[in-house]
């Protein structure tokens, strides 16, 4: 049996610990500021894309990797006698997954696989490490191929934006909108549904009101989540984090809950300060707004 090579998209925000932990290949998005183009995570961090933001003005840039990115990452571990699994993100959000697929269009069909996540961020993560995981415990690779697709539609991703800012200058909210948000104080809500990003909610109040409340949907809604593992995933907000972290283990009895930072690609989109829970909801349940 062939060895199995795990590779995704940097902007399914793996956090460095399981990229080193499970052997995981990334392969990196690009973001464009100005004239300046770099790799997301690996030659630019958030916190760098930001200060470029105010120092330059404008609107970062996002791109997918090319097909030749994912080709360049795969022919060493074709060549070494790997199979690959790459799990990628939503193909309605990003063109990563076509890229994917034509860079495996090169290798011979029984050697690569590239699942569709229908999610991104922490989302995604769920599968990379559901996945991960399961090639450490030694699964083939067909019955880790159809435990991941068969995960797919069980996996629940909330987000909330800090500020519509970045929204407004990604387009996703008139001008209109974005005055009246800030004025009203209004924290919106997404949520990643059937591969694509929709409105969900709109929460009153700071940051930390709005955290709260996620961790009273999860509470509430606690015997139909699958409570193994909890993904958090921040850009800059440390502290929320780690609150609804604490409160998700002493009240929901959640047995892992994992905090990973967005990359720059999600940051384009959401801003600083955002945060987001991605969790599975156990087959036949569903979960209802606090």
């Amino acid at each position: 049996m062939r060895p199995i090579k795990l590779f995704t998209d940097s902007i399914a925000d793996p956090s460095q610990t399981w990229i080193k932990e499970y052997d995981i290949g990334v392969v990196h998005a690009y973001v464009t500021i100005g004239e300046e183009t770099l790799k997301d995570q690996a030659e630019i961090t958030p916190e760098m894309m930001y200060k470029k933001v105010e120092e330059k003005g404008g609107y970062p840039r996002t791109a997918a990797p090319a097909p030749s990115d994912y080709s360049l990452a795969y022919a060493p571990y074709i060549e070494q006698g790997y199979n690959i699994l790459h799990i990628s993100i939503s193909s309605l959000i990003s063109s990563s997954y076509q890229n994917a697929v034509i860079a495996a269009d090169d290798i011979p069909a029984d050697r690569i696989t590239v699942i569709d996540s229908k999610n991104l961020s922490a989302g995604a993560s769920m599968l990379l490490i559901q996945a991960a995981r399961a090639i450490q415990h030694g699964e083939p690779l067909a019955r880790i191929v159809e435990d991941v697709k068969e995960s797919i539609p069980h996996i629940h991703f909330d987000v909330v934006v800090n500020k519509m800012d970045y929204l407004h200058k990604g387009g996703r909210v008139s001008g209109l909108q974005n005055m009246l948000g800030s004025l009203l104080n209004i924290r919106p809500q997404l949520i990643v549904k059937d591969g694509m990003i929709l409105a969900s909610r709109k929460h009153r109040g700071k940051m930390d009101k709005a955290v709260g409340n996620i961790l009273e949907k999860m509470v509430e809604n606690i015997s139909s989540i699958d409570a193994e593992l909890v993904i958090i995933v921040q850009t800059m907000s440390t502290s929320n984090a780690e609150s609804l972290r604490n409160g998700l283990m002493e009240r929901a009895s959640v047995k892992e809950v994992a905090i990973i930072d967005a990359g720059c690609v999600i940051c384009s989109h959401t801003g600083p300060h955002a945060l987001g829970v991605a969790y599975f909801v156990k087959p036949g349940c569903e979960v209802k707004e606090a």
